[in-house]
């Protein structure tokens, strides 16, 4: 009995990805942008600015070395492209999408 989830394929590892033709990391997107505060001193994280997202985990060090949570620029071409979720990778290390009219890739 194979365990689908280690079975190879013709020799290759398999796609853990879902067969995601792109990938970029929240973490290393520059500039990150604090997230304001509101009156009542929660994160306002669902206002962002255009060309940005709110990622949980991504922060940005603020003068005094506190880190606060932070809005990361979103790459123009995921916009149209179907995120796929890779388990045990968490979104601030890496978002992967699949771009429209794309196979599965083997």
């Amino acid at each position: 009995m194979h365990n689908l989830g280690t079975m190879r394929i013709n020799g290759q590892p398999p796609d853990i990805t879902g067969g995601a033709t792109h990938f970029y990391q929240p973490y290393a997107m520059k500039p990150p942008i604090p997230v304001p505060k509101g009156a009542n001193g929660h994160y306002l994280s669902e206002n962002a600015p255009r060309r940005y997202e709110y990622v949980p985990g991504v922060t940005v060090v603020m003068p005094g070395g506190e880190k606060v949570p932070a809005f990361t620029r979103r790459p123009p071409w995921a916009d149209g492209m179907r995120e796929v979720p890779v388990p045990g990778i968490p979104d601030r290390l890496g978002k992967f999408f699949v771009a429209p009219g794309a196979g599965h890739v083997i």
